[in-house]
Protein backbone atom coordinates (compact mmCIF):
# COMPACT_ATOMS: atom_id res chain seq x y z
CA UNK A 1 0.00 0.00 0.00
CA UNK A 2 1.36 3.44 -0.98
CA UNK A 3 1.66 6.27 1.45
CA UNK A 4 -0.94 8.94 0.93
CA UNK A 5 0.21 12.45 -0.03
CA UNK A 6 -0.86 13.63 3.41
CA UNK A 7 1.29 11.07 5.23
CA UNK A 8 4.23 11.87 2.93
CA UNK A 9 3.83 15.56 3.71
CA UNK A 10 3.63 14.86 7.46
CA UNK A 11 6.82 12.80 7.28
CA UNK A 12 8.61 15.56 5.35
CA UNK A 13 7.40 18.22 7.82
CA UNK A 14 8.51 16.27 10.89
CA UNK A 15 11.96 15.62 9.40
CA UNK A 16 12.50 19.26 8.44
CA UNK A 17 11.08 20.59 11.71
CA UNK A 18 13.55 18.47 13.66
CA UNK A 19 16.40 19.75 11.48
CA UNK A 20 15.36 23.36 12.13
CA UNK A 21 15.05 22.79 15.88
CA UNK A 22 18.49 21.11 16.03
CA UNK A 23 20.32 23.78 14.04
CA UNK A 24 23.43 25.28 15.57
CA UNK A 25 23.42 29.06 15.53
CA UNK A 26 26.83 30.71 15.59
CA UNK A 27 28.22 34.23 15.78
CA UNK A 28 27.85 36.07 12.45
CA UNK A 29 25.38 33.53 11.02
CA UNK A 30 22.84 34.95 8.59
CA UNK A 31 19.38 34.14 9.90
CA UNK A 32 15.75 34.67 8.93
CA UNK A 33 13.04 35.64 11.38
CA UNK A 34 10.38 32.93 11.72
CA UNK A 35 7.67 35.27 13.05
CA UNK A 36 6.62 38.84 12.46
CA UNK A 37 7.49 41.42 15.11
CA UNK A 38 5.29 44.42 14.24
CA UNK A 39 6.46 46.47 17.25
CA UNK A 40 9.99 46.31 15.81
CA UNK A 41 8.84 46.83 12.18
CA UNK A 42 10.15 43.36 11.30
CA UNK A 43 8.33 40.95 9.01
CA UNK A 44 8.43 37.17 9.01
CA UNK A 45 11.37 36.19 6.81
CA UNK A 46 13.38 39.34 7.55
CA UNK A 47 17.10 38.59 7.25
CA UNK A 48 19.54 39.52 9.99
CA UNK A 49 22.97 38.69 11.40
CA UNK A 50 23.79 37.13 14.77
CA UNK A 51 26.01 39.67 16.54
CA UNK A 52 26.10 38.09 20.01
CA UNK A 53 25.66 34.56 21.36
CA UNK A 54 24.49 34.51 24.96
CA UNK A 55 23.96 30.73 25.17
CA UNK A 56 22.56 27.91 22.99
CA UNK A 57 19.07 29.45 23.02
CA UNK A 58 19.56 33.23 23.21
CA UNK A 59 21.09 35.55 20.61
CA UNK A 60 21.38 39.21 19.73
CA UNK A 61 20.44 39.74 16.08
CA UNK A 62 20.93 42.88 13.99
CA UNK A 63 18.59 43.68 11.11
CA UNK A 64 19.69 46.31 8.57
CA UNK A 65 18.18 48.05 5.54
CA UNK A 66 19.64 48.02 2.00
CA UNK A 67 21.95 50.90 2.89
CA UNK A 68 23.35 49.00 5.88
CA UNK A 69 21.57 51.14 8.49
CA UNK A 70 20.36 49.26 11.56
CA UNK A 71 16.58 48.75 11.59
CA UNK A 72 16.57 46.79 14.85
CA UNK A 73 18.95 44.97 17.16
CA UNK A 74 17.26 42.74 19.66
CA UNK A 75 17.59 39.56 21.69
CA UNK A 76 15.86 36.54 20.16
CA UNK A 77 15.41 32.87 20.95
CA UNK A 78 16.70 30.12 18.66
CA UNK A 79 13.06 29.13 18.05
CA UNK A 80 12.54 32.54 16.36
CA UNK A 81 15.36 32.00 13.87
CA UNK A 82 16.25 29.94 10.83
CA UNK A 83 19.92 29.75 9.81
CA UNK A 84 20.27 30.49 6.10
CA UNK A 85 22.59 28.26 4.09
CA UNK A 86 24.63 29.53 1.16
CA UNK A 87 26.44 26.30 0.37
CA UNK A 88 25.05 22.86 -0.23
CA UNK A 89 25.83 20.54 2.64
CA UNK A 90 25.63 16.78 2.32
CA UNK A 91 23.24 15.15 4.79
Amino acid sequence: MRNSPLSQWKSWWITHSIQIMNQEIKLLDTVALLRAMPNENLKKGQVGTVVEVFNDEDFEVEFVDKQGRTIAMLPLKSTDLLVLQYELERA
